[in-house]
């Protein structure tokens, strides 16, 4: 598999069943990003490569406000050989910070379920609301548009 890292910010790590997150840097993101902030997992049961023939990935991310994101692990995104998934970050997982709670899921063709030990994200905030109008300037040009569309169109009602 080939993970494209162009223009992505992607943190590897390893999520053992039995031992959590072994991290090498802590897991802090910029709120409000979209899927340019990745996480490149490798998942182990006592630190060797877990099977993920047959199965299904999701990620449960739980959020401050008492909200869950579920998102499925695409295929291009799993790589079976080497048990890696990578998991592009998406705008409502990261909306609320300072952190969320993570949690990784495998569901097998047989109808087995293994649930991995809960990791944390940092969500660092944004100054940039994404919700809102940033400035009043521009405001002001959001209302000189709508004004100069209502002046075209009375001239075109006037014309025909």
């Amino acid at each position: 598999m080939i993970i494209d890292t162009l223009n992505r910010d992607t943190h590897y790590f390893t999520l053992d069943l039995h031992n959590g997150a072994i991290l090498s840097e802590p897991l802090n993101f910029k709120q409000y990003d979209e899927r340019s902030r990745e996480l490149a997992i490798e998942l182990t049961v006592h630190n060797k490569p877990l099977d993920l023939t047959n199965s299904r990935v999701d990620i449960w991310v739980y959020k401050k406000d008492g909200h869950t994101v579920v998102k499925a692990v695409d295929k291009a995104n799993t790589d079976i050989d080497n048990s890696i998934v990578v998991i592009p970050l998406t705008r409502q997982m990261l909306i609320l910070p300072p952190s969320v709670e993570c949690e990784i899921v495998v569901t097998y063709a047989d109808k087995r379920v293994l649930s991995f030990p809960i990791f944390e994200v940092t969500i660092e905030r944004s100054n940039v609301d994404m919700d809102t109008i940033v400035s009043t300037s521009e405001f002001q040009l959001f209302y000189d548009a709508l004004y100069r569309m209502e002046q075209w169109m009375r001239d075109y009602l006037d014309k025909y």
